[in-house]
């Protein structure tokens, strides 16, 4: 993206805000401790939620503080591979002087 018109010639901040995608969320989910019990899926794994467990019902505090999300199957385990996403590398921020042509 050219952003030549929207800098000054000083004390410029560029902000770039890049997003995950929900599969990498419920996987770094899993590298958490469990909160929830799950039936087993069709693939040994995973599978539907088999209560809703007591801290949800009762609007409490969860008891694993480092998991973000909250379903009600489980698709994914600690050793599922992260799906590529967000800003993939080599990014580069570059510079070009301007000239200027003499009349």
């Amino acid at each position: 993206m050219d952003i030549t018109g929207a800098v000054k010639p000083k004390r410029n901040k560029l902000e770039i805000k890049v997003t995950n995608i929900w599969a990498n969320r419920l996987i770094g989910d899993e590298q958490q401790p469990a909160d929830c019990e799950w039936n087993k899926g069709s693939q040994g794994f995973g599978g539907p939620l088999k209560a809703f467990p007591d801290w949800f019902v009762k609007g409490r505090t969860r008891q694993s503080s480092g998991r973000f999300t909250f379903t009600t199957w489980n698709y994914f385990t600690n050793n599922s591979p992260l799906v590529s996403s967000g800003l993939l590398g080599p990014v580069t921020l570059g510079a070009q002087a301007l000239t200027t042509k003499a009349q």
